[in-house]
């Protein structure tokens, strides 16, 4: 990049960044595709948590009873450049989710009864998976200006697809600690699991952006976003930015780096009890019915502060490959997720 960029150049610059961030549905850029320019993409993500913030006030612990979660989600997209100010963007994930952890008994055994086939029935096994369609997500992006500060306004909306909303460890019911100390007798039973390992939050939502950014003629570009994600199902309302900069190394090597955030603008309604554990290191062997459980009421809202890094390979004029990888650092109601993601973007006029 020898000359200063213009904003023919700038949008061209769009098709050479497209990476993404952890959770970003959108390119979110502010440099539109030129006219007449489709990117299709692929990526997929693998990720992995073995600790969580809790719903509580974000505490940090481990996941009882050696528990883990797991995700892998393949993502398709299209990103259409219609005219020099408008664009538009969709993709949609194919997601496979599992939490495993070992299983243990919560209720005591009553005195003098069948001690054997009560230990049958009420091994309580907290494995969770779900396999298929994420949220669809589409967005429409409009140039506000191209140089030398290049800003446009996203409009981003998204629908779930039919999957199973999440809900408490025993469902939607108990609401309260209370009411859960009352029942648990009859909560703490294998059938009354759910649990919310489930494909996404089961709301639609709207995300009106704005996006800003600067590309240098030395290879260095620094970009910025904030919204407000609003949503339906009693579901708290969210505030996402994000900053990224990158640099290229080469014609054909960028390397980059930022921070995505989301924080909950309002309380949403609670649709269960997540069960933690006071001791998360103790093995199930040891637990003495219900003494080690920490109820917490669990809402759709949800804090967090991921930190991606990564690099992007241009092997042919046309296609880019992008390495990503995106761990939680802070949050609450989330899971401490380590998430890498490899992408290939395939550019073409039409």
């Amino acid at each position: 990049m020898s000359n200063p960029p213009r904003p023919s150049s700038l949008s061209l610059l769009s098709c050479l960044v497209t990476v993404t961030l952890y959770a970003s549905v959108s390119s979110a850029s502010p440099w539109l595709l030129p006219p007449d320019t489709l990117v299709l993409s692929g990526r997929y993500d693998y990720a992995s948590a073995s600790e969580e913030f809790l719903a509580d006030e974000g505490t940090l612990q481990r996941y009882p009873l050696e528990g883990r979660y797991l995700a892998n989600t393949y993502t398709l997209g299209a990103r259409f450049g219609l005219s020099e100010r408008f664009e538009l963007e969709m993709s949609l994930p194919l997601k496979v989710v599992s939490f495993r952890s070992d299983p243990v008994i919560l209720l005591t055994p009553p005195e003098g009864g069948d001690s054997f086939n009560f230990y049958q029935e009420n091994i309580i096994s907290f494995n969770q998976s779900s396999v298929g369609l994420g949220d669809l997500n589409l967005a429409a992006r409009f140039s506000l200006s191209a140089y030398p500060i290049a800003s446009s306004i996203e409009l981003a909306v998204s629908a779930p697809t039919g999957y199973q909303a999440p809900a408490g460890t025993f469902g939607a019911k108990p609401s309260s600690s209370d009411d859960f100390v009352a029942q648990a007798q009859e909560l703490a039973r294998p059938e009354n699991i759910r649990d919310d390992v489930t494909l996404g939050d089961g709301v639609f939502s709207f995300t009106p952006t704005f996006h800003a950014g600067f590309g240098s003629s030395f290879g260095l570009f620094v970009r910025g976003s904030a919204g407000v994600r609003i949503r339906n199902g009693g579901a708290g309302d969210q505030l996402i930015t994000e900053a990224k900069t990158g640099y290229f190394i080469t014609q054909w090597m960028l390397v980059y780096g930022g921070v995505y955030s989301e924080l909950a603008l309002s309380r949403g309604r609670v649709i269960g009890l997540s069960i933690a554990a006071d001791d998360p290191s103790l093995p199930a062997e040891e637990y003495e019915g219900l003494e080690n459980l920490k109820p917490i009421p669990v809402t759709l809202d949800r804090d967090l502060i991921a930190t991606p890094i990564g690099v992007l390979f241009k092997p042919l004029k046309a296609v880019d490959m992008t390495l990503t990888y995106s761990p939680i650092v802070s949050g609450r109601n989330v899971a401490k997720a380590h998430t890498v993601s490899v992408g290939v973007n395939v550019v073409s006029s039409y």
